[in-house]
């Protein structure tokens, strides 16, 4: 999916997904399908690993915060999960986003 929507970004022209898709099969094969994988591959792990590394820290560190101050569990973890998932998210976009 992302090299058809890639590869319609850059047309000049404008084509439909299954147009595209006989494009790339007639005139590349099978193969047309993974160019770039490799690439897109090379971003995606340590991205996918920073994303997890910053939600498990972010979430264990905040929760024992919030709980320490004196709030009750659940409000602990609502936060905690919260900042976790502004933290690792913005993370991982350091890497995904050129």
């Amino acid at each position: 999916m992302v090299v058809l929507k890639t590869r319609q970004q850059v047309s000049s022209s404008h084509y439909s997904c299954i147009n595209m898709s006989c494009a790339i099969m007639r005139y590349e094969g099978f193969r047309g399908f993974y160019k770039g994988f490799g690439t897109s591959l090379m971003g995606t792990i340590p991205a996918r690993a920073l994303y997890m590394t910053a939600l498990e820290v972010t979430k264990s560190n905040v929760g024992t915060a919030f709980v320490e101050l004196g709030f009750s569990d659940n409000t602990a973890t609502a936060v905690a999960s919260a900042a976790a998932g502004v933290t690792s998210a913005m993370s991982a976009q350091l890497v995904w986003t050129p």
